[in-house]
Order: C-alpha cells, then sequence, then structure tokens
C-alpha cells in the first residue's frame, strides 16, 4: 500500500511538468506495469487531481493544471490570516460557507498551521431560514448578471399586505450579519427609486422577467449606503454625559463615527460622536441605560423624554 501510494505521489509530480506522457513512459519511470498506471490515475482523480487521457500519436496523459494551487510559501502571518477568514465567515452567516470551506481545505494541505489555537469567533448574528435565502440570493444574483428585471412580492416590516413590485436588480449588500438586494423600483417616484429588500421570509415570490433593463453605467453602491448603516440616512451629532459603568463601558466601544471621550473626572464622562438615522440615535440612547443623559441634538432630548414618559405609562398600568 505505502508503495502504491508513493507512486502516486510521484507520477503526480511527473504530471506537473505540464506535458503529456506515454502510459509506457510513466510506467517505465515508475518501474511498474502498464496496469498499475491506470489505477494510480484512478486514485489520483479520487483524490481530486483531473489526469485527461487522449488517444493517438500525440496523446497520453496530461494533468489539468487548473486542478492545481501553485505552490506557494505563506509567511507565518499570512496562514493565520487565512485560518482567521474561515472562522469569521463560518460564524457570521456566509451564505457560500461550504463553497469556501471545500476551498480551505485544498489551501490548508499546504499550510504549516490547519487550526487556529486558542482563538474562539462566537456566532452574534446568523440569517434564519439560511435555505430560503440561499436561494433569494441565487435568484438576484443570476437576475443582477444577466440585467434582467425582476417581480417580486414583498411584506415591508410596516405593512400587512405584500406588494408586488418589478425591479431592476443592481447590487447584493451584506450588513450586520444580513443580505439584502439594492434595486430600482421602476414605479416608484424618480427621487425614491433605489430601495433595499432584506432577504427573508417576508419576500413571498420572485420571478425572473425575460425583459433586459438599462443599467446605469454611474451607479455606486456607496451614493445609497451609509457610513456604518445600510441607508444612507441623516446624520446626528449626539453628545452626551455617562457615569459610572455606563462610562466605562461607552469608552471602551466604538460607538459611531469619529467618537471622542472627554472624562471630566473618574466617574464622569463627556462623549461625543455621530449616529445615521433617526432611529439608530434613538436607540442607541435607550440601550445605553439609565446612568446617560443626553446632552444634544435638543429634538432628540424631547423625543427621548417623550418615549420614557411613555414606557412608564406602559409599566403603570
Amino acid at each position: 500500500m505505502a508503495n502504491r501510494v508513493a507512486n502516486c505521489l510521484k507520477m503526480l509530480n511527473i504530471l506537473r511538468s505540464g506535458r503529456t506522457f506515454k502510459k509506457n513512459e510513466l510506467a517505465q519511470s515508475l518501474d511498474t506495469n502498464l496496469r498499475n498506471i491506470i489505477e494510480y490515475r484512478k486514485d489520483l482523480y479520487d483524490a481530486g487531481f483531473d489526469i485527461t487521457y487522449q488517444n493517438g500519436a500525440n496523446g497520453g496523459y496530461r494533468l489539468n493544471d487548473k486542478c492545481l494551487l501553485p505552490i506557494i510559501n505563506f509567511t507565518k502571518n499570512e496562514e493565520t490570516a487565512l485560518l482567521r477568514s474561515e472562522s469569521t465567515l463560518k460564524n457570521n452567516g456566509f451564505l457560500h460557507y461550504k463553497d469556501f470551506e471545500s476551498a480551505m481545505i485544498k489551501i490548508k494541505a499546504g499550510l504549516s498551521n490547519k487550526e487556529l489555537q486558542h482563538e474562539s469567533y462566537i456566532n452574534m448574528a446568523v440569517p434564519k431560514d439560511n435555505d430560503l435565502i440561499w436561494k433569494y440570493y441565487d435568484i438576484f444574483s443570476d437576475a443582477i448578471n444577466l440585467k434582467h428585471k425582476i417581480e417580486m412580492k414583498y411584506q415591508a416590516v410596516n405593512n400587512k399586505t405584500y406588494k408586488k413590485y418589478t425591479l431592476h436588480p443592481y447590487e447584493m449588500v451584506f450588513v450586520h450579519g444580513f443580505w439584502y438586494l439594492l434595486a430600482k423600483d421602476e414605479n416608484a417616484e424618480k427621487n425614491n427609486q433605489y430601495k433595499f429588500f432584506k432577504l427573508t421570509n417576508r419576500i413571498k415570490q420572485v420571478d425572473i422577467l425575460d425583459k433586459p433593463f438599462y443599467y446605469d453605467d454611474d451607479f455606486k453602491v456607496e451614493d445609497y449606503t451609509g457610513k456604518m448603516s445600510l441607508i444612507n440616512y441623516e446624520s446626528y451629532d449626539i453628545e452626551l454625559i455617562a457615569y459610572g459603568a455606563s462610562a466605562i463601558a461607552i469608552s471602551e466601544k466604538n460607538i459611531g463615527l469619529n467618537p471622542v471621550c472627554d472624562w471630566l473626572d473618574k466617574d464622569k464622562l463627556l462623549f461625543k460622536t455621530t449616529i445615521e438615522g433617526r432611529y439608530n440615535a434613538i436607540g442607541l440612547i435607550l440601550s445605553l441605560g439609565s446612568n446617560v443623559k443626553l446632552i444634544s441634538p435638543k429634538e432628540l432630548v424631547e423625543e427621548i423624554k417623550n418615549i420614557i414618559l411613555k414606557m412608564h405609562m406602559l409599566y403603570d398600568e
């Protein structure tokens, strides 16, 4: 058995040269019979190496170079980066992870380190209904590549009924563990045509139409997305005071755009940042708890007061 494995590896190295070899040439080089060459080819094929055979005077065995990665010496840091990317993608709901994992198995065959040591990546947000999301992802991707219109029934979060859309699909966008389709709604008003649709079970039906659409070559996804959020919302410059443990927790987080921490004393923090979107800003303030006081902007201060009052009345019932 050991001799058979050794001969398979020798045959693979011979074929790596890129030229075509006659069966008798390989048999002579490996000091074996012609029948064994056929068996070695089958073993190598089962291991993932595509060895073709062509009849004729100029025919013979040839290794398909597309089935081989070039021999590259990765640095230790490069190996670690590859392994970390595998863990990160696995734990963040990457739809193509099975194909990526298969590719990594081949790559790791040449790495000195096969697994990460003493590192764990905890999954915080994996999309539900992965099979369904994969199905919609493939449909949308096909439509984008074809530049064909799609017809879709979609239920918005704040609606109880489904609405039929005729869309020009432009881009798949992955944000905070979820996939979105950015598409042009051909029936919407001109200043509100580009919309995001979350890949979720709120999609009822999708059909690719046999109707191409004109693709705007000036389209840039950055024109429709925010720097830290999905949609390019209005920005709010937030200023707040935090106390005690909340102050420490806030100082250790990277919240919003260009955050600035100014300790007024050991238990009191003046914190400034920019948040995209009114709902995001309000949600952030409420999530920070009772040891935080919003200073500005004033319109959000009043809105926060009203929300707290309504919450108080709700709990008093």
